[in-house]
């Protein structure tokens, strides 16, 4: 395929300390058999030698580096750069990820089947670091939705991963840019705004991505700082603020609800079977504020009860939850 004047794709990559990686997500893109597209890296500020692995692509006219000065976060970084470029399709792919090589052409025909498509989403296969098996997503799907279908199918089942989803500008343009206050949900927000403003969505089952997961992921170091717990209390009432008005997704906003206070009461019982009561409590306590669903449901009446039952409550406790003993 012969590259177009105008290019199909602006690909974002957006990175913070992956020199490491960075570079087999660029290889990725340079080996796409689909090749009308135009790459900004956008680097937010690394300290390690991400330039230095970046300034090796960019004899490549189609390859542009932005670096800012200081850290600006995921968000900022995020809606900066979906000003980028004229290609009328955007993806991003995070600098730990890669795609396969014919993920570009394989989603390009995906959008030329129906111009009413706003977005197209597709699998992907998971590599753990010290380990060399690539392991499947395991999610099966191929069908259309409607951007409240979408809606209803994300907060359920949250299909849907950066580097493996694929949108129109124009829908982008509708939903807006990435929330500033959200570190570890900011993906999760802005796809449930994408899907709200989407004409149709297209699921297939074609594994499109390799998404890595380790230690030093924006999620494993937002959750070991605290920004998890925080995150899934106030996600809720985000969503809820622009959701509420339209009829089509406010059906949806108690499901929602009762998905993250139900993470939320497992956070709080790994904390407690641990030793830190006040944490769990606290936890469980906020999680049965935010659903009245998850405060009725007998295995949460059960855990509460146990805990207020002084030693041998705790006693039980932690031998139904000993599974999360950590050593």
């Amino acid at each position: 395929m012969t590259p177009s004047p105008v290019p199909f794709f602006t690909v974002v990559i957006l990175s913070h300390n992956y020199g490491r990686y960075i570079g087999q997500a660029i290889e990725s893109v340079l080996q796409q058999t689909c090749v009308s597209w135009e790459l900004f890296i956008c680097d937010d500020a690394s300290t390690d030698d991400t330039a230095a692995v970046v300034e090796t692509f960019l004899a490549d006219p189609r390859i542009h580096f932005i670096r800012h000065d200081t850290n600006m976060g995921q968000s900022a970084n995020w809606s900066g750069a979906l000003d980028l470029g004229s290609a009328p399709l955007l993806c991003l792919l995070h600098a730990d990820d890669y795609w396969l090589p014919e993920t570009l052409q394989c989603v390009h025909e995906q959008f030329l089947q129906d111009e009413q498509i706003d977005l197209v989403y597709g699998n992907w296969l998971i590599a753990r670091e010290g380990i060399d098996r690539l392991v499947p997503a395991r999610q099966s799907f191929d069908q259309t939705l409607t951007g409240p279908q979408a809606f209803c199918h994300q907060i359920t089942r949250n299909v849907w991963l950066p580097s493996a989803m694929f949108v129109r500008r124009q829908l982008c343009e509708r939903a807006g840019k990435p929330h500033p206050g959200l570190r570890v949900h900011v993906d999760v927000e802005y796809h449930l705004r994408l899907a709200a403003s989407a004409r149709r969505v297209r699921a297939i089952s074609k594994t499109l991505t390799v998404y890595r997961v380790h230690q030093k992921s924006v999620t494993a170091l937002n959750a070991a700082a605290g920004v998890l717990h925080r995150e899934m209390q106030e996600f809720p009432e985000i969503v809820s603020h622009w959701a509420a008005e339209n009829p089509e997704l406010a059906g949806e906003l108690p499901t929602l609800r009762r998905i993250a206070a139900e993470g939320l009461f497992s956070a709080g019982v790994t904390a407690s079977v641990n030793g830190d009561l006040a944490k769990g409590g606290q936890l469980m306590q906020r999680a049965a504020e935010i659903s009245r669903a998850v405060r009725l449901k007998p295995k949460v009446v059960i855990d509460r009860l146990l805990l207020r039952a002084g030693s041998p409550g705790y006693r039980m406790f932690r031998y139904i939850h000993r599974d999360r003993i950590t050593a």
